[in-house]
Parts: C-alpha cells; structure tokens; sequence
C-alpha cells in the first residue's frame, strides 16, 4: 500500500513520468504483438469480443466453411469464444497436416462430459491418442483387414436380398425406413451374428440410436459449461445434474452393449454360429490385450458408425438412381451383362462391375454422409506456410469441399456423375492417391481414416447390385398424379451425418420373373420366415 502511494506521488509530481510509463506500455506491448505468433494465426472472418466466431457456428457448417474459403483461402482460422479452430478445406492442405505430420494431429479434442464421462475414454472415435486408443485400434484394423472381411459376407448378402424383396412390398414413402433397417440389420449381422431386425424399433437399436443422439449433442461446441472450465468435473455428483446423466449413460450403455457382446459369445461358444466382427475379437482377445467392456465398446462404435453412414449414403443413393435414370439404366445394362438374370449379383462380382461401383463412390463424393468429420486436436504449436496452428487448435477437416477439388474431379463437381470415375473403356480409373484408393475423400485422413472403410464398400455394393439387378427406382406421384421428382439440393443434418428428406419413390421389379426368383433365394436362405420382409 506505501510502495503504491508512493508512486502515485511520483507520477503525479511529474507529469513526464507518467507519459513515459504510457508510452512504455504501448511499446512494450507492440513488441509483443510483433513478436506473437498469433498474429500469423491463418486468415479468417472478424469476430466480437470474447465470443469471437461462436455465432458462425451453427448447422450446416461445411457449407459455411467452404464459402469462407472463396474469401480467405484453403486453410482458415475461427474464434470459438477464445478456442483456436482451424478449418481445412483443400485436398492439399489436408494432406500435408494431417498425413505428413500425423504425429501431432491425430489427437482428438477434450471433451469431457462425452468422450471421458459418457463413455469413459472407451470409443474409438472420440478417444484420445494412447495405448488404449492404439490397443483397439490395432484389433479393430486386424478384424477388419480386406482377407478377413470376406467371412463376414453372410450377413451382407441375406439383407440385400431382404432389402430389395421388402421395396418391392413398400409404398412409396417407406423406401428410406427400409434403407435404414437394412443397414442396422446388416451391421447387427455382421458385427453380432444377430438375425435380420423387422424395423428401426427393436430395444438393441433403439438403445444405440440413442446413444449416437447423446453423444453427439454432447461432443458439439459449447454443449457443457464444463468444457470450458473443466474445474466443474469435480463437482459432487449430487450438485451435478449434468454429471449424474452422464455417468448413468455409461452404466446403461456400457450394459446394452455388454449384452450385445455376451450373444456373439454365447452363439461362438455353442458352436452354431457364423463369422462376425466381435466372434473375431473374442477369439483374438489374448492376443490384443483388450477387456470385455473395451471389446463391447469396439463393437458397438463399428455398427453404430458403420449403420449411420451406410444408411446415409445408401439413401442418397437411390436419390440419386430416381433423378437420374440415365445412369440407372446404364448400371442395370453392366448387371445383366455381366451377370444375366438368372441369378443375384454377390461380392464376387464387384471387380466385374465397375459402373455400379462408380455410382456408389460418386455418391459418396457428392453427398459425404459426414461432412466435416470428427475434429482432430493439434498436440504441439506448428506452422504450415506462414501460418501458424497453436497447440490445442481443434482441426477440422470440410470434406464436403476436398469431395469437390477440382483439380482432382473436374469443373463439374455439383453435378452428380459417376462416369468420371471411368477411363475410356469404361472400368474403375485410378483414384487421386490422397484418397487411399478409395476415389473421394468421406472416410477421412491420416491415423483417424475410417478403419471399416472396406467393409462399407462390400456392404454398400451388395446392396446397390442386388436393387440394381431387380428394381427400377422411379419419382412417385402426388395426389393430382403429377410426377414428383425428388429435390437433390435439400437435405436433413442428423447430428454428423446428412441424409436426404423423404421423397414419393416407387420400386418396381424389371423383369416378370423377379419376384419369384427373390422369394426362392429367400428360401434357399432360410429367410422365408422373415414375412415381414
């Protein structure tokens, strides 16, 4: 108090000093700007005081981030209320941060109420990097290798059957409840070595569809006070509303999917079973080093990541197929050459059938089920060209906008169109070599790249063959019977994923024999009894 007194005395006896301590500070704090290297942070729209960029960030942000692009480049820096965001949005760009230096961009973002209290660190989308993270990843990698998935074909093949015979049998507006089952009831096969699912409303789907709406609301920006002042974590939990809900979260899913894990155990120890992702992960469980809960969480993040993105690009698919028939038609002409009608294409006529690949990888160029991904973390300060990216930055990568590089799949990158994935003689050309063959970029970049990428592939192309070989997908009529086209610019955000609003679509058989050779497949596979279907 005397020290402070005293030099209030000073400054004020002597105006000079006080001029000389103002214009001191200023300097000082120039200097310090200049020398900041936050002043090289990447270009980005002005914000406002304290909250920065937080009201940029609403829905549909990968449209806002390539916008933004058109003004301030290929690499963009966003204020979410003092957090560093970086958006990436050129193929480049990516490649060179998040494949070159994987090292220090394959962290996740903390997220404390989600992917620590929700799941406890358990799921391997949202988990740090780690021993834990490498554990599961390494078995996930190995269950999943491309030799490996062939045993799993079983469950893939019967849905397809399933899927197509019940369009058949649907009206006009339950073509996209029909995808959905089929995927979930897929992913339930071949993950669990369950039986064909009647609809979305079985317990073990409702539960884990729940789960993904939790979580995902949970893992948003802003969506829990105490992401920003993560002190509030160790609040009682009877002070804490939001903490209990968490943790019993975990409790009842860590249950249901234990429960789910407990039957693929069960059918592979009785020895009536057939080859599934966890019967792979029980017998190879010594071997990674994992637990039960770990193996069940692995599990239940394959189908419920695997089922949300299936689903989504597999509607936008038949989308696709009703509102350009041209290209239906072209796809159904490389089917009965290549296969006839006697009998359903399988996976063993994939590398035979390059157009009906090609219209599955466009649609998941031009309609990514998740546009923007899970956000990376920087782990240490970096620069890229100038730019500086400081530690902790969370890194998004717009995959909406690498699926639309130009240089990469030409000037017409709004336009649906699977021929430019063909040469001149009409088979698969190479893909870009960013795109780990895959021909886009929606299953995402460096060590976080979808591990189930293979077998989303085998899945989406037994549907898409099978509907190919036996339906035509036409737009339906409204109640005047005009034709209704379906619009191919809306679309619906269901937290991570996009999917298209529902459309008149009628499924009709190609042939007069179609019926009765799907029903003596469904016989042959003991699938009769699926009446429902």
């Amino acid at each position: 108090m005397f020290v402070t007194s005293s030099l209030l005395e000073i400054l004020g006896a002597n105006p000079r000093a006080v001029w000389s301590l103002i214009i001191g500070l200023v300097i000082y704090s120039f200097v310090r700007y200049i020398r900041s290297p936050l002043r090289h942070l990447p270009p980005g729209p002005p914000g406002v005081p304290i909250w920065g960029n937080k009201a940029l960030l609403g829905k549909t942000q990968f449209k806002l981030f390539s916008r933004l692009s058109e003004t301030y480049g290929p690499i963009i820096h966003l204020n979410n209320a003092g957090k560093h965001i970086v958006v990436l949005n050129s193929v480049k760009v990516t490649t060179d941060i998040l494949e070159r230096r994987a090292g220090i961009y394959s962290d996740r973002p903390n997220n404390i109420v989600g992917a620590e209290m929700m799941c406890g660190g358990n799921s391997l989308v949202f988990q740090h990097t780690g021993d834990r993270w490498r554990r599961m990843r390494k078995a996930a990698h190995e269950a999943l290798r491309k030799d490996v998935i062939k045993q799993y074909q079983h469950a893939q093949w019967k849905e397809s059957i399933l899927l197509t015979s019940s369009l058949l049998k649907s009206g006009p507006q339950e073509w996209q409840s029909q995808i959905k089952r089929a995927a979930a009831s897929g992913l339930l096969g071949l993950v669990y070595d369950m039986e064909p699912i009647k609809s979305m409303e079985e317990p073990q789907v409702v539960h884990i569809d729940g789960f993904m709406r939790r979580i995902t609301k949970s893992t948003r920006p802003g969506a829990h006070l105490v992401e920003s002042w993560p002190w509030m974590r160790h609040i009682p939990t009877q002070f804490a509303a939001w903490k209990k809900r968490a943790l019993d979260s975990f409790a009842s899913d860590s249950a249901a999917f234990g429960a789910l894990f407990d039957h693929a155990r069960q059918k592979l120890l009785s020895g009536d079973h057939t080859s599934s992702f966890a019967a792979t992960l029980i017998k190879d469980s010594e071997r990674n080093k994992l637990s039960d809960l770990e193996n069940s969480w692995l599990a239940s993040t394959i189908y419920a990541a695997g089922s949300d993105t299936t689903s989504s690009i597999m509607s936008w698919w038949v989308l696709a197929m009703t509102a350009h028939p041209e290209f239906q038609k072209k796809a159904q002409e490389e089917i009965d050459r290549v296969v006839g009608r006697d009998r359903l294409p399988t996976l063993d006529d994939m590398t035979s059938l390059p157009y009906v690949q090609a219209t599955i990888r466009e649609t998941a160029r031009w309609r990514p089920p998740a546009p923007i991904g899970v956000p990376h973390r920087s782990t240490e300060d970096d620069w890229y060209e100038g730019h500086f990216i400081p530690k902790n930055s969370t890194v998004i990568v717009n995959i909406w906008n690498l699926n639309r590089d130009t240089s990469i799949f030409g000037p017409d990158v709004d336009v649906y169109n699977p021929e430019r994935f063909l040469n001149e003689t009409s088979e698969l050309a190479p893909s870009a070599s960013e795109s780990k063959d895959m021909g886009h970029f929606s299953f995402g970049f460096g060590r976080r790249i979808c591990v189930a990428r293979y077998m989303a592939e085998n899945v989406m192309f037994v549907y898409a063959a099978s509907m190919l070989w036996a339906l035509n997908f036409e737009a339906g009529k409204d109640e005047k019977g005009q034709t209704t086209p379906p619009n191919i610019q809306d679309m619906i955000e269901e937290g991570l994923v996009i999917r298209p609003p529902n459309f008149n679509c009628v499924a009709s058989p190609r042939f007069p024999e179609t019926i009765t050779m799907l029903e003596q497949v469904k016989e042959d596979l003991d699938l009769k009894k699926y009446i429902h279907l």
